[in-house]
């Protein structure tokens, strides 16, 4: 899409057209939308204690999406930072008896 340029007013229709006919947009919408109503089906399901650690699972995906995916360079503090995270999903999802 580019830059946005706002000189005046008389711009701002045309602007506005560009940006609500982006597909990428209404693609993001969607998925926040799905990535929403999952989340409050989790927590009808399960506690908040354990469905908002476990939506760290998020770093793990992409992190290795970027990487096998996209073909990115990961470096190595990410892939710790996300084998950390991993962890500590794995642990949590254990439940209190594991933690105690």
């Amino acid at each position: 899409m580019g830059p946005i340029a706002l000189g005046n007013l008389h711009d701002l229709p045309g602007t506005l057209k560009k940006i609500f006919s982006n597909l990428f947009l209404w693609g993001g919408v969607l998925f926040f939308t799905v990535a929403f109503f999952s989340f409050l089906t989790l927590l009808s399901w399960a506690n908040l204690s354990f469905v908002l650690p476990a939506t760290a699972l998020s770093y793990l995906v992409n992190t290795f999406a970027a990487r096998f995916v996209l073909n990115e360079r990961v470096p190595v503090g990410r892939w710790l930072g996300t084998i950390f995270i991993g962890m500590g999903v794995a642990l949590l999802s254990l439940g209190p008896i594991a933690v105690r």
